[in-house]
């Protein structure tokens, strides 16, 4: 075992007060400007911008084979707002989103399901409603008064007993 060395400049004298930095005052204050560095070194251990690549692949038409593989139906919707927030975080990976998904975010992925299925089978409606043209005098729908709500979810007015 070697008894360890102390620096020459430790020799001559007592620390009775410590090093001679902590007797000056502290700054509270941040500078103006910070300092550039501009050598070699330092321009040599900025690592470059991370680019991400991210390949989605959405067929809307889909979905319905979505819901019968998953069986357990708020199952399919987390994984349906994991997802989202995969694409969400990937778009803006300064600001990602962490923890437990929120309550805002499944709900908003509840009526993701019901958007697709009103597409599919009243995509013709709705259009006219997003345009706010006048639906086919022909069409069933027509009784109930349907309308888009702030979300897009087409909706009747009504009670149940004049849907039958």
């Amino acid at each position: 075992m070697h008894q360890p060395r102390l620096p020459d400049g430790f020799l001559g004298e007592l620390w009775w007060c410590g090093p001679s930095f902590l007797l000056h005052p502290v700054v509270t204050e941040c500078p103006e400007s910070i300092p550039i560095e501009t050598n070699e070194l330092f321009l040599r251990e900025l690592k470059p911008p991370v680019e991400r690549e991210i390949c989605a692949l959405i067929n809307t038409v889909e979905l319905l084979d979505v819901i019968s593989e998953c069986s357990p139906y708020m199952r399919m919707i987390r994984l349906v707002a994991w997802s989202k927030r995969l694409l969400q975080n990937n778009r803006h990976p300064l600001h990602p989103t962490c923890g437990m998904l929120t309550s805002r975010e499944l709900s908003n992925v509840l009526i993701c399901p019901v958007k697709s299925v009103q597409r599919i089978s009243f995509l013709s409606k709705i259009h006219c409603l997003e345009k706010s043209v006048p639906i086919p005098n022909g069409s069933k729908l027509l009784t109930l008064s349907p309308f888009l709500d702030q979300d897009g979810i087409l909706r009747v007015y009504g009670s149940y007993t004049t849907l039958a």
